[in-house]
């Protein structure tokens, strides 16, 4: 049998921690959304022609967003208004989100930004944008010598 030295601070040092990664894995989408505000999910994928963002903006159309690129920074914003409240209804709760939101991502090197194009289809955003040609992959031919 071993005894072991009990220490006070031990459980409540590992229960931090334990909270430290529970909270890092089952955290909120991005900061915003634990401060109240609202900002919309993004993939973010890469072939060999072309990097794509594809952003979720349920309740928006085309008419309601901009995207700009300026200096290397793509630039995604949107706005949508609150339905107007009934005084006949009474609102037991209220998820879904209205108002703008602003959301900007950092162009990788090699992105062609003249090119890049943007479609909207069931409140997705897909933005793509292609690679140019300097940065697209090439095989080199093997010689003998």
């Amino acid at each position: 049998m071993r005894l072991a030295t009990w220490n006070p601070a031990a459980p409540a040092l590992r229960n931090e921690i334990d909270r430290f990664f529970s909270d890092l894995w089952h955290a909120p989408a991005c900061a915003d959304d634990a401060a109240g505000g609202w900002l919309p999910r993004a993939d973010v994928l890469e072939d060999a022609d072309a990097h794509r963002l594809v952003l979720e903006i349920p309740g928006f159309d085309e008419s309601q967003v901009s995207v700009t690129v300026e200096d290397g920074l793509l630039t995604v914003k949107g706005e949508t208004s609150q339905e107007a409240k009934s005084e006949e209804l009474t609102y037991h709760r209220i998820e879904r989100r209205r108002g703008s939101f602003t959301r900007s991502f950092r162009l990788p090197r090699g992105v062609d930004a003249e090119a890049a194009g943007a479609e909207f289809h069931n409140g997705l955003l897909e933005i793509r944008l292609p690679k140019s040609e300097k940065a697209k992959p090439r095989s080199l031919p093997i010689t003998r010598r």
